[in-house]
């Protein structure tokens, strides 16, 4: 078949066969444990804890519950047929307050170590934004902790700025 008659994929392709995807409840398999990967990475962070000793068993109905949520997608990058990258993207319900304004947060973005730089961010964000887009969003949010140079750097590069500035204060702890 020559490439013009080819059936396109689903989702948006980028270099180095990359295929980004909506994933479905039958995806859970591959959600949670990409998710707890980030969450174990997030150990370190300020604000962050070690994960519950039960974290699998709660991660899984947490996550199928969100994978079918209408209000969010959460986005897969498969490369090699390997999933390699995951981004959730969870739209803000409007505020009652604000005239026409409608946003959404990116949250839950990891790509496995061995496929990191080369390029599978920035594909689930190009898919992420072209979501929100169909969705009637207006802004898109993130939190990234700070001290992370490299998520820092990438964000920069992919276009989001630093907007305002979390604080927080430990209790009972002297």
């Amino acid at each position: 078949m020559s490439p013009a008659k080819r059936p396109r994929a689903r989702g948006r392709a980028a270099a180095h066969s990359l295929l980004v995807r909506e994933a479905g409840p039958l995806d859970l398999d591959e959600v949670v444990p990409l998710r707890l990967a980030l969450l174990r990475d997030e150990t370190a962070t300020p604000g962050r804890r070690l994960l519950h000793p039960d974290a699998e068993r709660r991660a899984r109905v947490i996550f199928a519950k969100q994978l079918r949520s209408p209000r969010e997608v959460t986005l897969l990058a498969e490369s090699g047929g390997a999933v390699v990258g995951i981004l959730r993207v969870v739209a803000a319900p409007p505020s009652p307050l604000h005239a026409e304004f409608r946003h959404a947060y990116l949250t839950s973005a990891y790509v496995v170590p061995t496929a990191r730089r080369r390029g599978v961010l920035r594909a689930l964000v190009a898919h992420a934004l072209a979501w929100c887009e169909a969705h009637g969003v207006a802004e898109v949010r993130l939190h990234s902790a700070v001290g992370n140079a490299a998520a820092a750097r990438a964000w920069d590069a992919l276009g989001f700025g630093v907007a305002e500035e979390l604080r927080r204060r430990v209790l009972g702890r002297r």
